[in-house]
């Protein structure tokens, strides 16, 4: 019996200070960092959206037939896309709001919902004008220009003047046809002749 109280003695306290190891590290010092023996998952970075530098632009509407303005800031390039069809370089537009003024764009798997921004209207204050030196000219006597006081007189007369030129100028039409025909006559006539 010696022996098996002795065995005891020495297993007794081999098993209460493995007790007394776990229960430290159960309680946790305030001036020490929490202990995590479970392992942390790596953390993945996220995708690049490729429609992240893209921006609403604007809309039109031709013949029934709605179309967006999206630029790319990244390549400076701005596109036309119409509703649900495939445009330039893979982008399209899905979905358009009209309550809010925004769409829906896909490119490769990838969406983004853009806004339309709110106009920033600036006003630009104009520039006064330069002050222009009058420059000093001899003096001139001036003959005062006398115009006519009913002007439907002058109307009256423009209309004649045009009338008398245009006669003028049928005359000498006449005149000239005339001449040309004289001239073949006899050109006709003298090989007639000969």
């Amino acid at each position: 019996m010696k022996v098996v109280k002795i065995a005891l003695v020495f297993l007794l306290p081999v098993s209460a200070f493995g007790q007394e190891d776990d229960i430290q590290q159960r309680i946790a010092s305030p001036f020490q960092a929490p202990v995590n023996n479970t392992p942390v998952a790596p953390v993945e970075a996220p995708t690049a959206n490729p429609l992240d530098n893209f921006e609403f632009n604007g809309l039109i509407q031709i013949g029934g037939v709605l179309q967006a303005s999206v630029y790319d800031k990244e390549n400076n390039k701005s596109y036309w896309l119409t509703l649900n069809q495939p445009g330039e370089d893979g982008i399209m537009i899905t979905d358009f709001n009209d309550e809010d003024q925004s769409i829906v764009a896909s490119r490769n798997g990838f969406t983004k919902r853009m806004e339309l921004p709110d106009p920033n209207i600036v006003t630009i204050k104009a520039a006064p004008r330069p002050v222009q030196a009058q420059a000093t000219r001899p003096a001139t006597t001036a003959t005062p220009v006398t115009r006519p006081t009913n002007t439907n007189d002058i109307q009256d007369a423009s209309d004649e003047d045009v009338r008398k030129r245009m006669q003028k100028v049928a005359e000498e039409i006449r005149r000239r046809r005339a001449l040309r025909r004289s001239v073949i006559d006899e050109g006709s006539s003298t090989n007639t002749n000969r």
